[in-house]
């Protein structure tokens, strides 16, 4: 007859190990989660819905992690719509009046934050590639704007998380929409939107939210 050796008892060291990878997989599913809660319950958002302050978009609305194309045709991760808040306009065609309005506007605002500026980027998705016409226009007037390009087969996926039933076009909108750290659609501003109300929603989120 056999006996069995009792088991030998888990070392200390290999405990704390077993702790910090249950700790490292918490991290992984749960933080991005409570994060967006942070954002939530650490601002007052109902706040930002008065006066001339943008519209709320509730629930908010997450883009699709899908990768974009830069204005050299190079690859751009899903990831440069994270880890910062993103002041973004949509494009198709040439920028004509009411986009150079527009950029002219977020560029003002994204100047006036000051020492929070590293914390906001201005975002600009062409659905239907790069206009030749525009290119000297973005760089000598936009050098600090991200320009991206959605691939035609995921423009309408894409678009879809920025058309409203009072804007269905959303490329031809004329809109600004912010994006929050997470990636999600928080809040989208009028063309003829004062760019002061902008500037006191982001100095307001950008002052209690621990995000971005």
């Amino acid at each position: 007859m056999t006996v069995e050796k009792p088991a030998a008892p888990i070392s200390p060291r290999l405990l704390r190990k077993r702790r910090l990878q249950l700790i490292a997989l918490f991290a992984i599913f749960v933080v991005p989660v409570a994060g967006s809660w942070i954002l939530f319950y650490t601002v007052d958002l109902s706040k930002l819905s008065k006066g001339n302050y943008g519209e709320l978009v509730q629930p908010v609305r997450p883009l699709p992690l899908t990768d974009f194309r830069g204005p050299a045709d190079e690859t751009v991760a899903a990831e440069i719509l994270r880890g910062h808040w993103s002041l973004l306009q949509l494009g198709i065609g040439p920028c004509g009046e009411v986009c150079r309005d527009n950029l002219f506007k977020t560029r003002q605002v994204h100047a006036r934050l000051n020492k929070d500026m590293g914390r906001v980027q201005r975002v600009m998705i062409q659905l239907d590639g790069y206009e030749q016409e525009d290119a000297e226009y973005f760089r000598l007037q936009q050098p600090d704007l991200t320009r991206l390009s959605v691939d035609s087969e995921r423009v309408n996926d894409f678009l879809s998380r920025f058309s409203f039933p009072e804007a269905p076009d959303a490329a031809r909108s004329g809109r600004v929409f912010l994006i929050d750290p997470m990636g999600n659609l928080m809040m989208w501003y009028r063309p003829d939107q004062d760019p002061s109300g902008l500037l006191k929603d982001l100095t307001r989120l950008l002052k209690y939210s621990q995000v971005g």
